[in-house]
């Protein structure tokens, strides 16, 4: 599917209109150029992507700040579709530590990109020298005004946020990686990060303009070319909140504002696409090193923090799951299988889970705190769930929700809410059905498979949570939260009967399976999610 000029400049301009009048609300993000999706899938239909870091049910939400269902340019009215993303900071990663003397250098325990690399490559890391912020090299470049090779990268990260002069010292790697002041690479040389329509990219000249290469580190992806052109740079995501979202400063629009001509182009142009909507792209970076998503939303228009700076980037590109803190200045070029993501942040999948497993433990009377079951949900999170597009949506909803759903267990207890009851059902399900779990999850198991009789035990547990007390249950779940459990119960959980270990995994890595399980969670008010993530 594909826009016409006149379908998205229209666009567009519609989306300008809503992030004016809308900017200066704090739940909104910002305003893109897309294709809507309805009932989780894809549509025809060219509509305005509105971003929010959290949708509410429109009652909640006073008229000022409610977002249009449809928006009027030249007597033609367009469809407005709001989604979760956000709140949006920069991507170089100042939550990286800066270890100074604790060089990593050549330590082959250490990721690739982290190594002190010669000649530099595409996606290692590197930082000013008088700051941590840890970013990524994203490529090299000819500055057509002098013809001198620099390095391209984000802007807050070689000019430490806008507070440094130029001519200092770009080192590789990065100070947070060990990186010293002889390992000086480049130095600082111009910014576009400044005016009305700031981007945030900046150049360094090689200070040795014969030793670079245009690889990428490790042999990740493939060297920038007019076959595999480079379409975006990465420069802000929602990670910090737990999200997916990611956006990117498009190529063509960087090369014409420096007036640059791209390491492994023919001309200044050959080797840089622009975004085209729904297609794949691919990246290499200091922290998730190889990841590929899709053009999701182009021409968007956001608010980023910038160290408490809020600043408004135009014509972005949005993709999904494809960077972390550090990953800041990576180039995104065409290609790749539009589903290589990158895990979750640590910070999304360890703090608050444990207390929410005390808290279950405590209200089923269960031993779910012992070093064997702590081991077991570790060994579910990052051997079974972390493996699939579902799965990283599954861990990152437990992660944000588990503050709510350990209110509910402190306040549903005793007879009036039929705790001993629940107890029971629960024993019994944990005493049948733990070893088959640890079975699924360990790969040494792979004759275990899930039984017509496990997908019951499921719906038992299911009826527990959802039926009113009256009806014998503990009515932990809200009417809306218990009608969408019941559908992923019966479109995505009844199915999985007869798989075992592996053919889980692929299933729940089918872009279908992800879009039915995130469009039911994303439509529930009570219910966080980790974004809009489209497996498409």
């Amino acid at each position: 599917m594909t826009l016409d000029r006149r379908v998205t400049a229209q666009l567009k301009g519609a989306g300008r209109q809503i992030f004016a009048a809308h900017r200066g609300d704090l739940n909104f993000t910002g305003c893109g150029v897309g294709f809507r999706r309805r009932g989780g899938t894809l549509t025809d239909e060219p509509a305005v992507v509105a971003m929010v870091i959290r949708k509410r049910p429109e009652a909640s939400v006073s008229r000022w700040r409610l977002l249009p269902r449809t928006i009027e340019v030249n007597g033609r009215a367009w469809g407005v579709d709001v989604v979760e993303a956000g709140p949006l900071t920069a991507s170089g990663a100042a939550d990286v530590p800066m270890t100074g003397e604790a060089a990593i250098r050549e330590d082959s325990s250490v990721p690739i990109t982290q190594q002190l690399i010669r000649p530099p490559e595409l996606g290692c890391s590197i930082s000013n020298v008088n700051q941590g912020h840890t970013g990524t090299l994203g490529c090299f470049a000819i500055d057509n005004t002098d013809g001198t090779v620099c390095l391209v990268s984000s802007a807050h990260v070689l000019t430490r946020f806008g507070q440094a002069s130029q001519g200092e010292l770009i080192i590789q790697p990065a100070l947070g990686d060990g990186g010293l002041g002889a390992d000086d690479i480049a130095f600082l040389k111009t910014s576009a990060m400044t005016g009305s329509d700031p981007i945030d990219v900046a150049i360094a000249q090689l200070v040795d303009q014969t030793i670079f290469s245009p690889n990428a580190a490790g042999k990740l992806m493939a060297p920038i070319s007019p076959s595999h052109p480079a379409v975006g740079l990465v420069v802000a995501d929602d990670s910090a909140a737990c999200g997916r979202s990611v956006y990117l400063s498009p190529m063509n629009k960087i090369v014409s504002r420096l007036n640059l001509t791209l390491i492994g182009a023919t001309s200044g142009s050959s080797a840089v696409a622009p975004p085209t909507l729904l297609s794949p792209i691919e990246k290499v970076g200091r922290t998730s090193l190889y990841t590929s998503g899709i053009v999701d939303v182009v021409n968007v228009i956001i608010k980023v923090n910038y160290g408490g700076t809020v600043v408004t980037l135009a014509d972005m590109i949005w993709t999904q799951g494809m960077s972390l803190g550090g990953d800041s200045g990576a180039v995104a070029c065409a290609g790749g299988n539009g589903a290589t993501y990158a895990p979750l942040p640590a910070h999304c999948t360890n703090p608050g889970v444990c207390a929410l497993i005390d808290a279950f433990a405590t209200y089923y009377n269960l031993p779910l705190t012992t070093t064997a079951n702590v081991t077991l949900v570790d060994e579910i999170r990052d051997q079974f769930l972390a493996m699939s597009n579902t799965g990283q949506l599954l861990i990152g909803a437990v992660y944000l929700n588990a503050q709510t759903a350990i209110d509910r267990l402190n306040s549903g207890t005793g007879p009036a809410h039929n705790q001993a009851a629940a107890q029971v059902v629960a024993q019994t399900l944990y005493a049948q059905y733990r070893d088959l779990i640890a079975k699924l999850v360990a790969s040494s198991s792979p004759a275990a498979v899930v039984a017509a009789s496990d997908v019951n035990a499921a719906a038992s547990i299911l009826f527990g949570l959802a039926a009113p007390v009256s009806a014998g249950g503990t009515a932990m779940l809200t009417s809306a939260e218990s009608a969408a459990a019941w559908t992923l119960f019966s479109d995505v959980v009844k199915p999985a009967v007869g798989m075992d270990r592996q053919q889980l995994i692929d299933y729940m890595n089918k872009s279908a399976v992800f879009q039915q399980v995130n469009d039911q969670l994303a439509a529930i008010p009570t219910i966080r999610i980790t974004g809009p993530v489209s497996a498409d």
